[in-house]
């Protein structure tokens, strides 16, 4: 399995940002197609709810088997 585990914060106006490298998946394209997803995804379509935590851990977890179809 391929396994990325990134921490990020969300602003109050769902701004996403400061990603925090918690766990590298050891494959460098997988790892690569993530860094280009983050710098996609700059912000949420809305503002967070008031309780919402100011950092979240985005998990990119994904079977071997699609990797290869996906980053073909």
């Amino acid at each position: 399995k391929f396994v990325a585990e990134v921490e990020v914060s969300i602003g109050k106006d769902g701004k996403i940002g400061n990603p925090q490298w918690l766990k590298k998946s050891g494959d460098t394209r997988w790892d690569n197609s993530v860094r280009q997803a983050l710098a996609a995804v700059t912000s949420m379509d809305h503002a967070p709810p008031t309780n919402f935590p100011p950092r979240v851990i985005i998990r990119f977890d994904v079977a071997a088997e699609q990797v290869d179809s996906v980053l073909q």
